[in-house]
């Protein structure tokens, strides 16, 4: 093999352990939590672009798409606090197992009831 594709070869695979070093990270806990914070922080950003345009215009669905985009920055919010508590606090992840699932999964079912009920 010539040289440019020994090095072709090389680059690919670097490429690929990297990818895979990324994807392993995200699979851990510490992954999670930049995950759901870099959610939240996307959340707060579309909730505050929301709530300016309803300043402005006063229309009746932009308060329905700001109850549904608030729910979901809450969720994330109360995620990314009880995922920060387990990894640099003293928190168990065992003592949310039953309760946190049931938080998000509601949150996440009133926001798509808002916001679909904005765009009728």
């Amino acid at each position: 093999m010539s040289k440019i594709v020994k090095t072709g070869i090389y680059a690919w695979h670097s490429l690929l352990n990297t990818y895979h070093g990324i994807n392993n990270f995200l699979s851990t806990l510490p992954g999670e939590l930049l995950k759901v914070f870099i959610l939240l922080l996307f959340l707060t950003l579309v909730t505050y672009m929301i709530i300016s345009e309803y300043r402005r215009t006063h229309a009746k669905q932009l308060q329905y798409l700001i109850a549904g985009f608030a729910a979901l920055a809450i969720e994330k919010f109360v995620s990314t606090f009880t995922l920060a508590n387990i990894i640099f606090g003293t928190m168990r992840p065992e003592v949310l197992g039953v309760y946190l699932p049931v938080f998000i999964n509601s949150m996440e079912i009133l926001a798509l009831v808002f916001i679909t009920h904005a765009f009728t």
